[in-house]
C-alpha cells in the first residue's frame, strides 16, 4: 500500500473512534464532591466539561462547567426553581425584573446570583455556543454579592 494511502486509512480509524468516543476525558468529568455534600443541583441534561483548579473548600470556590442543549430559559427556570427549593434568595437587578415582566427574560443568556442564609453565593452564567449552551457555576463563600 502507498505510504499516503496508508496515513489516510490511519487518519480515517482515528477519527472514527474520536468520533464514537467523544472529546477526550469529557465524559470522565463529574461534579466535585464538595458540591454534592452541599447537595447543589445538578441538571440532568447537562454534561459536565471542565472543573476548576481546587474544589476542596468553599474559601477557594468551586467551578464547574457544563454543556447543555436545553434552551437559556429552560435552564433559568430550572436553577431558580432548585435554588429556591433549597432556600437560596436570587439577587436580581431591576433590569432583569423588568426583562421578566415584559416576558423577554427566556431569550437571552442569563446570570443568576443566589444566596444562602451562610453567606455563600451560587452563581450560573450561560452563553451560546451555537447548538449547546455553557454553563459557568462558581460557588464561592464570603462573596460581596451575598454580604448582608
Amino acid at each position: 500500500m502507498k505510504p499516503t494511502l496508508l496515513l489516510a486509512a490511519r487518519v480515517f480509524a482515528l477519527g472514527i473512534i474520536l468520533l464514537a468516543t467523544g472529546p477526550v476525558g469529557a465524559s470522565d468529568l463529574d461534579y466535585p464532591q464538595l458540591y454534592r455534600d452541599l447537595d447543589l443541583p445538578e441538571y440532568a441534561g447537562a454534561t459536565v466539561t471542565g472543573l476548576g483548579r481546587s474544589n476542596a473548600s468553599l474559601a477557594d470556590g468551586i467551578s464547574v462547567t457544563l454543556h447543555s442543549e436545553s434552551s437559556h430559559g429552560v435552564l433559568r427556570s430550572y436553577y431558580e426553581t432548585a435554588m429556591a427549593d433549597l432556600g437560596w434568595a436570587l439577587q436580581e437587578t431591576v433590569a432583569v425584573t423588568r426583562l421578566r415582566e415584559s416576558g423577554m427574560l427566556d431569550q437571552f443568556p442569563f446570570n443568576a446570583v443566589f444566596c444562602s442564609t451562610g453567606n455563600v453565593a451560587f452563581q450560573v452564567t450561560t452563553v451560546d455556543l451555537g447548538t449547546v449552551r455553557e454553563l459557568s457555576i462558581s460557588v464561592t463563600d464570603g462573596s460581596n454579592s451575598c454580604s448582608p
